[in-house]
């Protein structure tokens, strides 16, 4: 067993999401300077940014789909890497590990991780809905497609959105703004694999945390600022909502949840209540944020990986900008130097991105030529 973060010479780092991947390897590069990061991902999403990091040393491919195959794949990725830990930085790989912990903890340590049956209770976006009414706790209203009420829906009255039963970072998101679509839908698409859920009119607020068998032991909260449609938010603010974190300690209680998460709730208008709408049980994209609120859930989960406590631990209120948001943020800062804002308070990924530049450069080119 590990002593202390220093013991860590090689971690392997599993992920499919660019947008997620890259700042857990960013801030894995940060926390174990001295330590060799490798990734691991499927051939069949081609090569990707993250490999370009100037925080890994090599990156694997998964070759099998299947995953007996793939497990194997992992061990013979393990054993070439001799990596100490390993770390799921998105849902692909969560599931698939704490499936079969038991057999790769014998050659890597595993973090803590949901049981298959805490993930798929949770992160299934219908079965989620089912456990918060179950549990007499605030929630959306989930239609089936194949629901008969539908067929007479009043979008007007009512909004309604559509989302994939499996979904990140706002991906499978689309407002149905027909009675037309919305019977189109209905005939078209697998009720197995969509849903329809009331549309909540109110503020996206998220809490991320880290628990242990149902425990939660660190967590912040944050209010998104600049949102652009159902994606993830390029601006937040870290603030304290009593509420919210006691319906998120309830979820983690009462369901055992072990590892990472970052829920979205919807602050509704009509009755002041926080509503649990999604469940990612992974890193998010903004992990660099958490710790500029004094939550650094990366050393945390590394920490708890190599079978430490750990205490329960506060943030601080401050405000962070990522891409876009931090560019206005600078752009106003020239403009308005002697501006009055505290400076203390806000903090940025400018740093992240420009000291890491060639994935930027990967980003930003395959995005020029894809249009």
């Amino acid at each position: 067993m590990k002593k202390s973060l220093r013991d860590i010479q090689s971690v392997l780092i599993l992920g499919t999401e660019n947008i997620i991947v890259l700042p857990v390897i960013r801030a894995l590069g940060r926390l174990l300077p001295n330590a060799k990061l490798f990734t691991q991902s499927p051939i069949g999403t081609g090569r990707p940014v993250w490999s370009s990091s100037k925080y890994i040393t090599d990156h694997y491919y998964f070759y099998s789909t299947k995953e007996p195959d793939k497990i194997r794949e992992l061990i013979s990725c393990i054993e070439q890497t001799k990596a100490d830990i390993i770390i799921p930085a998105d849902e692909n790989y969560v599931r698939c590990l704490a499936k079969h912990k038991k057999r790769i903890n014998k050659f890597s340590l595993v973090p803590p991780l949901p049981s298959p049956t805490q993930f798929d209770r949770l992160v299934n976006k219908d079965k989620l809905n089912e456990f918060l009414i179950e549990n007499y706790l605030p929630h959306a209203n989930n239609y089936r497609l194949d629901d008969s009420r539908l067929n007479s829906w009043d979008l007007e009255t009512t909004p309604l959105l559509l989302k994939s039963i499996r979904g990140s970072s706002g991906t499978g998101i689309k407002k149905i703004n027909s009675t037309t679509e919305l019977h189109e839908i209905i005939k078209n698409l697998n009720p197995e694999k969509y849903f329809l859920q009331e549309e909540i009119d109110g503020e996206i607020i998220d809490c991320s945390f880290l628990a242990v068998d149902g425990d939660v032991k660190a967590y912040t909260i944050q209010k998104n600022l600049a949102k652009d449609g159902y994606n993830f938010s390029t601006a937040m603010e870290f603030i304290n909502h009593t509420g919210l974190y006691e319906i998120t300690r309830k979820v983690v209680e009462l369901s055992g949840y072990s590892g990472l998460a970052n829920l979205d709730y919807c602050l509704d208008k009509k009755d002041g209540q926080p509503k649990l709408i999604d469940f990612n049980a992974r890193f998010w994209v903004s992990i660099s944020a958490s710790k500029a609120a004094g939550i650094d859930f990366t050393k945390l989960y590394c920490l708890a990986t190599i079978g430490h406590s750990i205490d329960k631990h506060d943030y601080k209120n401050c405000s962070y900008l990522m891409g876009k948001s931090a560019i206005k943020h600078y752009k106003q800062k020239v403009m308005s130097p002697f501006s009055k804002n505290n400076e203390n308070y806000v903090h940025t990924d400018f740093w992240d991105r420009i000291s890491d530049p060639e994935p930027e450069i990967q980003r930003f080119m395959s995005k020029r030529f894809s249009k």
